[in-house]
């Protein structure tokens, strides 16, 4: 993995333009010529952790999470190797993997749920009830209703509902719905109070999105 030093990102804005993507190619950061299909790749593959604003750290913390992912590395060992290539607080690297493994478990869950939407066109709150457990979440484990698969504003309510979230979906058909009394709601209905957390209001199946609004105009422009 190239490591960038603060030096190399002085060099690079010292010369002309048309310089600076053989100069990071050089140094082993691989670019991409074509700007869209560059965007359309950095959409999907796009990493970040909350708190840390450090592109190699945010690099190292990616590679580490990957390699434990590969190699099954066990979630306390995972969060030794945060707290010692990173140093990160205890809770901050407990956040990271805790957070991590959640999105992956969700993501896994709504990709086979999509896939028999026709079978089980219905997703079921299930929530933790205990000390640890946010108002949102309570009042909607405590709700008798499901969602549909296809309400279009499903990404304002799908889990990981803020940090820390153990709420998940169930897929159920019509006729379970029946016969444990379950009620429709449209998420529009939903009061602002019980959506997600503005930082998880997306679906997993949603690229990453960056916010435009301290880039220069002109580059707000061709991102758009």
């Amino acid at each position: 993995m190239p490591k960038l030093t603060l030096n190399n990102l002085i060099d690079a804005f010292s010369k002309k333009p048309e310089d600076v993507l053989a100069y990071f190619k050089s140094l082993g950061v691989v670019l991409n010529d074509d700007w869209e299909e560059y965007f359309e790749k950095f959409g999907k593959d796009a990493f970040k952790i909350a708190g840390i604003n450090n592109a190699q750290n945010l690099m190292t913390a990616k590679a580490i999470i990957e390699e434990a992912i590969e190699n099954g590395t066990s979630h306390n060992k995972l969060i030794d190797e945060l707290l010692n290539e990173l140093a990160l607080r205890d809770w901050h690297a407990r956040l990271v993997v805790n957070q991590n493994i959640s999105n992956a478990y969700n993501a896994g869950r709504y990709y086979l749920q999509l896939e028999d939407e026709d079978d089980f066109p219905y997703l079921r709150p299930i929530t933790v009830h205990d000390k640890k457990t946010t108002s949102s979440c309570d009042w909607l484990g405590k709700q008798n209703i499901v969602f549909k698969k296809s309400d279009p504003l499903l990404k304002l309510m799908y889990p990981p509902r803020h940090f820390n979230c153990r709420t998940y979906f169930d897929e159920i058909m019509e006729s379970q719905k029946e016969r444990l009394g379950y009620t429709v709601k449209n998420i529009k209905d939903i009061p602002e109070q019980y959506l997600n957390d503005e930082k998880f209001r997306k679906l997993p199946s949603d690229e990453f999105k960056p916010d435009l609004s301290n880039f220069p105009p002109k580059l707000r422009i061709k991102i758009k």
